[in-house]
């Protein structure tokens, strides 16, 4: 768990690029694909099914990073891979503020382009 911490946090927060970087995600998903590969598929699903419904990848983005604890849970996986993935829904859920903010101003790209 800790060296996945540590992935995450190092993409999100690059030394090499004055402490900004991604949101996680993608790192995030590896790293629970291989603690928790059940509750993985079922965060895919989801992430996919919202992506296609918003037409948005932060949608589908925020939608998995909630979904994963969840599934975590419901599967009865191990505890402190559960919290774990709480941990990184939430860590990705902060990071995703600023598309948040441009979804309920209307403004965020999504897959086809700008918003109507």
């Amino acid at each position: 768990i800790a060296t996945g911490a540590a992935a995450i946090v190092g993409h999100n927060w690059t030394p090499l690029l004055g402490f900004k970087g991604g949101k996680g995600v993608a790192t995030s998903a590896g790293v629970f694909a291989a603690l928790l590969p059940a509750p993985m598929l079922v965060t895919i699903a989801t992430f996919a099914v919202a992506v296609k419904i918003s037409g948005h990848i932060s949608v589908g983005s925020m939608t998995g990073a909630m979904a994963l604890p969840v599934a975590a849970f419901t599967l009865r996986s191990p505890q402190p891979f559960s919290v774990a993935a709480a941990g990184a829904g939430a860590l990705i859920l902060y990071k995703h503020i600023p598309n948040l903010r441009r979804l309920l101003e209307n403004k965020e790209l999504g897959i086809h382009g700008p918003s109507a």
